[in-house]
């Protein structure tokens, strides 16, 4: 695997969104977590609301939150007049006609197996759990947990309900200040779990905004960023300084027009799961048709290639089937074989593939060619690249 420090610089792009490489390897070494606010729960065919939409129809304007209020605040003052907060929202988020979207289930193809499942989410509605038997053919069953009986959180796997979910008693549910407050300051166990995760972990936020007051609690289990675990959020533009103060990597994508700005979002994950699905046979197949004719190339099969070229059996499918000059000045132009010609590099297994295919295929040959690169990256090869 290609070290860590030579990932942090490289975005790969995928359907629109541009990756940061380091998240993509999370996902190949199994360190990933992801983490899904109300926002996956919002397009069709799921239809259930946000946090602060939910709050509103539980109220059904009898009142209503004072300027700036937290929601959950607002949702305890509820309670202290009476409402019966917990169930209601129970019976809001049961709705027989809601259905799991395509981000419900391209979030739990990112993992190849119910068993490497790690995804948590504070949303209550029982999608995931719906789409998990549909997702996964094994006939392995997802794991599922339930707040307040909360795995450790370095060492999970399965679907978490960090708040609770409408399949238990609905007063379990983590809805107002008071259960806010358990939940992370007095009893703690979310708080504990969060530290846990977050420490061990690479983590996505999907389906939140930098204001969401979940955000505010969760920020509290968030230890200071260390390692090479990091924490990423997918977002909209100009809000990159918000995720930032807490923290996080913000990945922007673009708003669009009409009745669903967020529709560039599930396009990128529905394909980063499809490139993610693909097995051997396949991958070798498109990187065999996408170099087989000379760059330039579409932005995204670039971008493919780039990634092919972080792992060792992928980057061997590259070498196999580029044969061309033109690939090899592509390579030479994405910086790939930098290290092939600084003496003192430590190099990856990928480092050794491409300094084969530069050896084996161009310096016999392409012998001015392959001189050419030489001059170029300043006239010394690796050692492990001579003679």
């Amino acid at each position: 695997m290609i070290e860590e420090g030579y990932l942090q610089g490289i975005r790969l792009r995928i359907s629109e969104i541009d990756f940061p490489e380091a998240l993509l390897a999370s996902q190949k070494n199994s360190t990933l977590a992801v983490f899904a606010g109300s926002g996956v729960s919002i397009p069709r065919p799921s239809n259930y609301p946000d946090f602060q939409a939910l709050a509103n129809q539980v109220a059904g304007g009898i009142l209503a939150p004072g300027p700036g209020e937290p929601i959950d605040h607002f949702l305890g003052r509820l309670v202290d007049r009476g409402t019966s907060v917990h169930r209601i929202v129970g019976q809001i988020l049961t709705n027989p006609d809601s259905k799991p979207n395509s981000l419900h289930f391209d979030l739990l193809r990112l993992f190849p197996a119910s068993e490497a499942v790690r995804l948590v989410t504070t949303n209550f509605d029982p999608h995931f759990s719906s789409a998990a038997p549909l997702v996964f053919a094994d006939g392995k069953p997802c794991e599922i947990h339930y707040a307040p009986a909360l795995p450790l959180g370095d060492s999970f796997s399965g679907i978490v309900y960090l708040h609770g979910g409408v399949e238990r008693p609905s007063e379990r549910l983590v809805l107002t200040d008071s259960d806010f407050g358990r939940a992370y300051l007095t009893e703690g166990w979310a708080r504990v779990f969060l530290q846990k995760l977050f420490q061990a972990h690479t983590v996505l936020f999907v389906g939140y905004s930098h204001d969401d007051p979940v955000m505010n609690y969760l920020a509290r289990g968030l230890p200071p960023a260390a390692g090479t675990q990091k924490r990423f959020a997918l977002t909209e533009p100009g809000k990159e300084e918000n995720w930032k103060y807490r923290g996080i990597i913000p990945i922007t994508y673009r708003l669009e027009a009409g009745d669903n700005p967020h529709s560039v979002l599930p396009r990128a994950l529905t394909a980063w799961a499809r490139q993610v699905r693909l097995g051997a046979l396949e991958q070798e197949q498109r990187i065999k048709s996408i170099v087989e004719l000379p760059p330039p190339i579409d932005p995204e099969d670039g971008d493919y290639i780039e990634s092919a070229l972080s792992e060792p059996a992928t980057a061997r499918f590259f070498t196999r089937h580029a044969n061309t000059v033109a690939w090899l000045k592509w390579a030479e132009d994405k910086k790939l074989l930098k290290r092939l010609f600084d003496p003192r590099a430590t190099l990856s297994e990928v480092d050794g593939t491409l300094g084969e295919w530069f050896i084996e295929r161009f310096q016999c040959e392409y012998v001015g060619e392959s001189l050419s690169v030489l001059r170029r990256q300043g006239g010394r090869l690796h050692p492990i690249c001579g003679p």
